[in-house]
């Protein structure tokens, strides 16, 4: 299993975030999991110009010249992805922000479908049920499937930050295990459904790149994630049937 977590505090490896997910993934279930932590003080992210290039090319311009192509790849390639920001002003922070919008044109795209997600976040008091919902929100348009949720404050005690682990860890277990277990939101289907109605009449990247990956198809975001689940479980098969050879 490859892990990615992306934390949007420029406190980096001294954030509460970092000491959260490093004690969440000391779990026995990821310790053969190569895991990578990406902190915002350890990346060079440039400001979205609002070029539209990325939704008219499928390319930005940027990449060539910062870390996004990088985080792109390294998101891509994940099987569980963990997506946090402290509470900045009752929103996510300024790097975490201009990171979702260097990467705004997937939610036409669905690049991370099917991806896990777990979504993070800390505040002194107050203001995370604005973060999680947001974060919640962006990593569906993406594609992902959020699995839970990890939220602390000042206050929140050992024994409910393990029991936060406890059900991720139950929702991660059966998501994988069975496709039936996995959650998928309204929102998700309205998008789809939007999506594919206006997409199908218009030429363009984004039109070539449903009709490429099949998603006319489907007329549910339901069926092309079973779709595209059901693929990479059979090309995940097929490697380790190469590898044993």
């Amino acid at each position: 299993m490859k892990v990615i977590g992306i934390i949007g505090s420029m406190r980096g490896k001294n954030s509460r975030e970092y000491e959260i997910i490093k004690r969440y993934l000391k779990s026995e279930k990821y310790k053969n999991a190569a895991i990578k932590i990406l902190t915002a003080d350890s990346l060079n992210i440039n400001f979205c110009q609002g070029c539209c290039s990325c939704f008219n090319t499928g390319i930005c311009p940027l990449d060539s010249k910062d870390d996004m192509k990088k985080v792109k790849t390294d998101l891509l390639e994940a099987d569980l992805i963990i997506v946090s920001s402290p509470v900045y002003a009752h929103q996510v922070s300024g790097f975490m922000k201009n990171l979702i919008d260097r990467l705004s044109y997937w939610s036409h795209t669905f690049h991370l479908i099917g991806k896990h997600v777990i979504i993070c976040t800390s505040t002194a008091s107050s203001g995370s049920e604005y973060v999680l919902s947001y974060l919640k929100k962006i990593m569906s348009a993406l594609g992902c499937i959020v699995i839970g949720e990890l939220n602390v404050t000042n206050i929140t005690s050992v024994d409910e930050l393990n029991e936060q682990f406890q059900h991720i860890e139950i929702a991660l277990s059966e998501s994988l295990n069975n496709f039936d277990n996995i959650n998928i939101t309204t929102f998700q289907h309205v998008l789809f459904k939007s999506l594919r109605t206006n997409l199908i009449k218009v030429n363009g990247y984004e039109h070539n790149y449903w009709m490429n990956n099949h998603m006319f198809n489907y007329f549910t975001f339901k069926d092309y994630l079973m779709y595209k689940l059901s693929l990479q479980k059979k090309q995940s098969v097929d490697k380790k049937f190469e590898i044993s050879l």
